[in-house]
């Protein structure tokens, strides 16, 4: 079992708006995976899914991607401050991180993600928040379509109410230019936080 978690601040031009987005192999296989690149020259639509939010296993708020998104390869509004840690306690691995991101929203904004996992379980729990904003926000999470049924995804919010999924077939690409089918699980709320439970089954 492999957790890999992205969490970085840009001092050279940002690819993609991927922080905190977390990936889970599990027996050599990408379970949750990030969607991969497709084309650097594209439809609007495809740009936006592969580069963004939306093509990674993280938060957007509104809709929006952490950084504004230019022309062609350029960012607006780079995340400059982040923060990781990583704890290991006697049974259990605990990952916590921030960012300072969507600076086109409000320049305050903090989204924070703690990620906690037992040695040899095959749960992670997964928290996310957001501080400085009240709009509507999304957690995203994207796996192969064969895998659906060998992953446990359910989610809560802030007031402990349980979030209904959003399953979708949307695209994965594991070769330049090349695109196929893939399932994508979306959790929205109003309130500012998620409590994740993942779970291999």
């Amino acid at each position: 079992i492999k957790t890999f978690i992205r969490c970085g601040a840009y001092k050279d031009r940002p690819a993609q708006s991927d922080n905190l987005h977390l990936d889970i192999w599990v027996n050599g296989e990408n379970l949750l995976r990030d969607s991969g690149s497709y084309k650097y020259n594209t439809d609007k639509e495809y740009l936006n899914y592969f580069n963004g939010c939306e093509g990674h296993n993280t938060l957007s708020i509104a809709g929006e991607d952490q950084m504004l998104k230019g022309g062609r390869f350029i960012w607006y509004y780079w995340v400059k401050k982040a923060s990781a840690k990583l704890i290991k306690q006697h049974n259990s691995f605990n990952f916590e991180g921030q960012i300072n991101a969507f600076k086109q929203l409000n320049k305050n904004i903090i989204h924070k993600r703690s990620i906690s996992k037992e040695f040899k379980s095959k749960e992670w729990l997964v928290k996310d928040s957001v501080t400085n904003s009240s709009r509507k926000i999304y957690q995203y999470w994207h796996l192969p379509l064969n895998k659906k049924d060998q992953i446990e995804i359910t989610s809560t919010d802030a007031l402990g109410n349980n979030l209904t999924p959003i399953i979708e077939e949307k695209w994965f690409s594991g070769y330049y230019g090349v695109k196929e089918s893939s399932l994508r699980i979306t959790f929205e709320t109003n309130t500012n936080q998620f409590n994740t439970k993942i779970k291999v089954l």
